[in-house]
């Protein structure tokens, strides 16, 4: 397809109807960050989708995600968007993660993986059936099998979400438990195995840890 490294604009076009989309070109070696979207970027979950599928300028967002994931994540790993919301809401999504700003800080790009659901779908299981972890689980193993490495080696090393659902999708996908992060309506995350906390995503000791996740032995060594 002649893709260019990093991100690539596709056209799909059939008679008078003409869908686009988005393919990433990776590097085998790369590491992956994965992030949910509502209550993890948003500050909350209700709220924060109002505001980033409706405002024209979206603010209600944790502070200093931003310049965590552009300033710490973006320079080491790639960053890939999880969300449970249906793929009808996919163009919405995309234009939310690309207007945010906080100060000069923006969201860094990355692809946006969504339920392939349709909207009353997507809605039982997130509200009725709780199991959009099902979902979740099967998207990351699908990257994690695009990548063609070894059985149980995973390059998804890191997960930031706001619910037991996301923690658990994360761990099946092999994100260790001092890497599996989850962040409630204060903006405090705690890890998944209970031993590391953080004020926010502003705190230096989340940065501190975050880098040294990301450099572990058996990883590539970070870009110059």
């Amino acid at each position: 397809w002649g893709l260019r490294p990093g991100s690539n604009a596709l056209t799909f076009e059939s008679g008078r109807q003409v869908a686009e989309a988005r393919a990433f070109l990776w590097d085998a070696g790369d590491r992956v960050v994965v992030c949910d979207v509502d209550g993890t970027i948003t500050a909350s979950d209700v709220r924060g989708f109002l505001d980033s599928t409706m405002s024209a300028a979206p603010s209600f967002a944790h502070g200093g995600v931003c310049a965590f994931l552009g300033g710490v994540v973006a320079p080491r790993a790639r960053v890939l968007y999880l969300t449970s919301r249906p793929v009808a809401l996919a163009a919405s999504t995309r234009a939310f993660l690309a207007s945010l700003r906080q100060g000069r800080d923006g969201l860094p790009g990355g692809p946006l993986v969504t339920s392939g659901e349709g909207l009353l779908g997507a809605v039982y299981a997130e509200v009725v059936a709780k199991t959009p972890d099902v979902f979740k689980t099967r998207a990351l193993l699908d990257v994690a099998a695009a990548f063609g490495g070894e059985p149980g080696a995973s390059p998804v090393v890191v997960g930031f979400g706001n619910r037991d659902t996301d923690a658990r999708a994360y761990a099946r996908a092999g994100v260790a438990d001092d890497r599996n992060f989850s962040i409630d309506a204060r903006s405090r995350l705690t890890s998944r195995c209970g031993t590391l906390g953080f004020a926010g995503y502003d705190d230096a000791g989340l940065a501190r840890s975050v880098a040294a996740a990301l450099r572990s032995p058996g990883l590539p060594p970070l870009p110059r």
